[in-house]
């Protein structure tokens, strides 16, 4: 399945695996 990301109150926000970081 497809990895989401999403961004939340100034900072991206890690959704179904997806790691991202804050910035």
């Amino acid at each position: 399945m497809p990895k989401i990301c999403f961004f939340s109150m100034g900072r991206f926000v890690q959704v179904d695996g997806c790691f991202a970081s804050e910035g």
